[in-house]
């Protein structure tokens, strides 16, 4: 059983108890101590997503090249013969890649997120 789930059933154990014995102060207390506790485990799935989100960028960031005009491709997609390039800007900030796209005019290039012009 995780720590969490531990933490969860001495909490109930705490609340059974103060109901038996009637003490309102306790309960009080323990109520109060539950809601902390939803609001810790709350953080700690948000902090648990957050470390799944940077483990998988550091993985995607071992398939990324940075090309000399300053677009990202991804070495296996270039394996297979692919020219998708991707928006530096946004795998900085977001850790996401976002495709390239053109524009009305076939010059003209943007990120298909941040809409951010670009020259590569």
């Amino acid at each position: 059983m995780s720590i969490v789930g531990e933490a969860y059933e001495i909490l109930k154990d705490l609340k059974l108890l103060s109901d038996k014995h009637k003490d309102k102060e306790i309960l009080n207390k323990v109520i109060e101590l539950q809601n902390k506790f939803y609001e810790l485990k709350e953080e700690n799935e948000c902090l648990k997503s957050k470390i799944a989100e940077l483990e998988n960028a550091k993985e995607l960031e071992k398939d990324l090249e940075l090309l000399p005009s300053g677009v990202y491709i991804k070495k296996s997609e270039k394996e297979e013969g692919k020219d998708i390039r991707y928006c530096p800007a946004c795998f900085r900030n977001y850790h996401k890649l976002y495709p390239i796209i053109h524009g009305s005019l076939r010059r003209n290039r943007f990120c298909s997120n941040c809409n951010t012009p670009i020259n590569g």
